[in-house]
């Protein structure tokens, strides 16, 4: 249904002004067999419909973007006794929404490594219909993922969003032991000694062996952006290097300001409070009222906190309600036009800065050229192409996949 949608939609948006050019929403990307299919929570690059690509803070290699069959832990949460698919559907389809909506609230979603997530995609038993029938590891390595340009980047503290999680979801307390912060895919018995042994190794890689506090959430952040979306997203970089022909231009994202809405979320004081304020700020519409809840909202105060959270950088692509005014000339308005500006030229023409710019600081950014993730753009007060500042970091995650995977 998703692809007839898009079909369609690409086929008329240029008669109404339209670039056959689309992001909706935050990027967990799944590479199909015989198709690139770039699944963000709403947002779908498949063979054919797209020729190009901008992956933002997600990968298919990340542990939280494949799911398993799940029509059991379905069934339990409904109270059916059902457990073969074909029938837990049925049941689904005769229910009414209220259940199913009571019902999925019962199943947890930790979004920890050593969780399979509910809801995410799962590989399919091959047929005409079936998308995904094959690990996207296997499609990666193989090469046989759809080749087009791409434009892949991150935000320097993706691992932030465990701070929503914990204030709306089943997170809970900061882990203890670490042992639910490994990664699922390495099929490690949770019970076994070699889970325990890595625990220990990201004890002291990531606290230098201290205990995990409150004090030192900060080390926790890097963990979870590491393993939950650096890691995913840098193998994804270099095996779309090794095995493919179109160019991949690499960003790392570094705009904190007054725009970075999901930090504030992750780092407000008064949570219930600032969810309040904002409501009542969408609620008064564009009146003056508006801009009071906003000036409300930028007064509360904030835990302190490094980097720029996960899915900060679409409130430097699209308005939203939180949006304040944008004075010309300042801060805001100069890193604006450096995401967005990138952003349209790749669109349109695949280069993202065909031309010298002064407001970009006469940067031309250029795809990679090797494995190590060269070329990378960094998306700060003053642009500019650096080295791969989480490569060495990154090298522990190799390390642990090969000797325990």
């Amino acid at each position: 249904r998703v692809w007839t949608e898009i079909d369609t939609l690409l086929s008329k948006i240029e008669f109404f002004y339209g670039v056959k050019f689309s992001k909706l929403s935050h990027p967990v990307h799944i590479t199909y067999h015989n198709k690139f299919f770039e699944l963000t929570k709403y947002f779908i690059i498949i063979a054919g419909l797209f020729n190009k690509a901008i992956v933002q803070s997600g990968s298919s290699l990340n542990p939280w973007a494949l799911g398993k069959r799940n029509a059991e832990d379905a069934a339990k949460c409904m109270g059916y006794k059902d457990k073969d698919e074909k029938a837990v559907l049925e049941r689904l389809q005769k229910d009414s929404q209220r259940n199913i909506v009571t019902g999925v609230f019962k199943i947890v979603d930790d979004f920890k490594a050593r969780t399979i997530r509910p809801f995410s995609p799962v590989i399919e038993t091959p047929s005409e219909d079936a998308f995904l029938t094959e690990h996207p590891l296997e499609i990666l390595k193989s090469g046989r993922n759809h080749q087009i340009p791409m434009i892949i980047g991150y935000n320097t503290a993706e691992g932030m969003l465990i701070e929503l999680i914990r204030r709306t979801k089943s997170y809970g307390e900061l882990p203890k032991n670490l042992e639910g912060e490994v990664p699922w895919d390495l099929k490690v018995p949770p019970t076994s000694g070699k889970t325990k042994e890595i625990a220990e190794k990201i004890r002291k890689y990531y606290y230098d062996g201290e205990d995990v506090t409150d004090e030192n959430v900060l080390k926790t952040y890097k963990l979870v952006g590491d393993i939950q979306f650096l890691y995913g997203i840098q193998k994804a970089i270099r095996l779309q290097k090794r095995n493919g022909s179109q160019p991949i231009y690499v960003y790392r994202n570094s705009l904190d300001g007054t725009l970075n809405f999901f930090k504030k979320f992750c780092t407000a004081k008064y949570f219930k409070t600032m969810v309040l304020i904002n409501f009542l700020g969408k609620l008064s519409g564009n009146s003056s009222l508006k801009t009071v809840f906003q000036k409300m909202s930028a007064k509360l105060p904030y835990n302190e906190s490094e980097g720029v959270a996960h899915a900060d950088d679409l409130f430097y692509l699209f308005p939203t309600f939180f949006t304040p005014k944008i004075v010309t000339g300042s801060k805001e308005d100069c890193d604006i036009y450096e995401l967005v500006n990138v952003t349209i030229f790749f669109a349109k023409s695949g280069n993202p800065t065909p031309e010298l710019d002064e407001k970009l600081n006469n940067v031309v950014w250029k795809p990679i050229e090797s494995e190590h993730i060269d070329n990378v753009l960094g998306l700060d007060n003053e642009l500019k192409l650096i080295k791969n500042l989480e490569g060495e970091r990154l090298k522990f995650w190799e390390e642990i996949y090969e000797e325990y995977s």
